[in-house]
């Protein structure tokens, strides 16, 4: 999340400085953003649960590890 936030306030920047002034306020979707970042947080952690309760006898928790490694790595931005 903060390397959006970062990018943001970059491009925020950017535009007030070429845009002869201060562009309007986007607080509201920064906000937006920060909200998604929390929700996919807590998607990560129930991933992670649903994959410790599958166990390594089920067929499925390949598949869940795998889902879960997925959003790990989104989760860190790579």
């Amino acid at each position: 999340m903060s390397k959006a936030k970062d990018k943001y306030y970059e491009l925020k920047g950017y535009l007030d400085r070429y845009m002869g002034g201060p562009v309007n306020d986007v607080s509201n979707y920064v906000t937006e953003l920060e909200k998604k970042a929390e929700m996919f947080d807590e998607m990560v952690k129930c991933i992670a649960t649903a994959v410790d309760l599958l166990g390594d006898c089920n067929a499925y928790y390949e598949i869940g590890e795998d889902i879960l490694e997925r959003a790990k790595k989104i989760q860190r931005g790579e």
